[in-house]
C-alpha cells in the first residue's frame, strides 16, 4: 500500500508537474474556456441574489443548486483530460515517458479535483453568509444546528462532484475526440439525474427503491433540505448512517471507474 501511495501520488511526475504545466494536464478547449466564463457569469447573479435576498435564500438550496452546476461544469473543465491529449497527437508522448498509466490517471484525476474543491470554495463562501443570514418566516434558526445539516449536505454535494470527476475521466479515455467525451459525460448524467427516480419509483421493494432515491443526489439534497425546515416532516428523517452509506457508495464507485479507466487505457492503447 506504501509502495503505490508513493508511486501514484508523492512521487507522480504528472503531479509534479502540474504547477508548472497546468495546461498540458488538463489540456485547454474552446469548451473548458467557454465552461470557465459561463460559471463567472453564473456566479455573479447567484452572489447578487444572495446579497438580495439573504434572509430568504436557505444555503441548502445554494448547495442544491451547486450539485446540478457539477453536472454541466465538471464535463465542461475536464472532458479534454485525455481525449484532448489524443486530439493533440500528444498522447503518444505520454506514452512514451517514464509513466505508468494509473500515475496520468490519477495525476489528472488529483488536477481536476482541485478545481472542483477552487469551485467549492468560491460557493461555500455564499453559503457561509446564507448560514448566518437565513431567517425563514422571520425566524432566525439556530446557527450551530442549521451549520451541521450545510456541513452535510455540503459533503453529499462534494463527493459527488468527485464522482462526476471520475465519471468524466473515464468517457474521456474511451474517446478520440473531446467533443465525444464531453456529450458521453453528460449524457450518462442526464440518464441517471432521470431515469433514477423513475426506476426507484418502479421498483416494488422498498429497500431498493430507497437505495435509488439515496444514490441520486438530487432526491436527495431535496429529502435533507426538508428536514431542516420548519416544515419538517418527520417522516423523511434520515440518520447519519444513511449519509454515511451515501458518501461511501459516491467514493466506491469513484474508485471502481478510476480502475476502469486505467483497464480501459491500456485496452485502447493495445488496439
Amino acid at each position: 500500500m506504501k509502495h503505490l501511495l508513493r508511486e501514484w501520488v508523492f512521487e507522480n511526475p504528472m503531479l509534479r508537474e502540474f504547477s508548472r504545466h497546468r495546461r498540458r494536464v488538463l489540456g485547454v478547449s474552446r469548451a473548458t474556456a467557454g465552461g470557465a466564463l459561463l460559471f463567472l457569469g453564473i456566479y455573479a447573479l447567484i452572489a447578487f441574489l444572495v446579497w438580495r435576498f439573504h434572509e430568504s435564500f436557505s444555503p441548502l438550496i445554494l448547495i442544491l443548486v451547486q450539485t446540478c452546476l457539477f453536472m454541466l461544469f465538471i464535463p465542461l473543465l475536464v472532458h479534454n483530460a485525455i481525449a484532448g491529449e489524443r486530439e493533440k497527437r500528444t498522447w503518444e508522448m505520454l506514452r512514451v515517458a517514464p509513466l505508468t498509466r494509473a500515475q496520468i490517471i490519477l495525476g489528472k484525476f488529483i488536477a481536476s479535483v482541485g478545481l472542483l474543491l477552487g469551485f467549492i470554495g468560491a460557493f461555500f463562501l455564499l453559503v457561509a453568509i446564507l448560514t448566518f443570514t437565513y431567517q425563514p418566516g422571520g425566524t432566525r434558526l439556530f446557527v450551530p444546528s442549521l451549520w451541521a445539516e450545510v456541513l452535510i449536505a455540503e459533503a453529499i454535494s462534494t463527493t459527488f462532484g468527485i464522482l462526476v470527476v471520475a465519471l468524466t475521466l473515464t468517457a474521456s479515455s474511451i474517446s478520440h475526440r473531446a467533443f465525444t467525451a464531453l456529450s458521453l459525460s453528460i449524457g450518462i448524467l442526464f440518464v441517471w439525474m432521470l431515469l433514477g427516480p423513475m426506476i426507484g419509483s418502479m421498483l416494488d421493494s422498498g429497500a431498493l427503491s430507497e437505495t435509488f432515491n439515496y444514490l441520486h443526489p438530487i432526491d436527495l439534497q431535496l429529502l435533507h433540505m426538508n428536514r431542516v425546515e420548519p416544515s419538517y416532516d418527520p417522516s423523511f428523517f434520515f440518520t447519519f448512517a444513511h449519509f454515511a452509506a451515501v458518501l461511501s457508495a459516491y467514493l466506491l464507485l469513484t474508485t471502481l471507474l478510476l480502475a476502469l479507466s486505467t483497464k480501459l487505457l491500456k485496452i485502447i492503447d493495445r488496439n
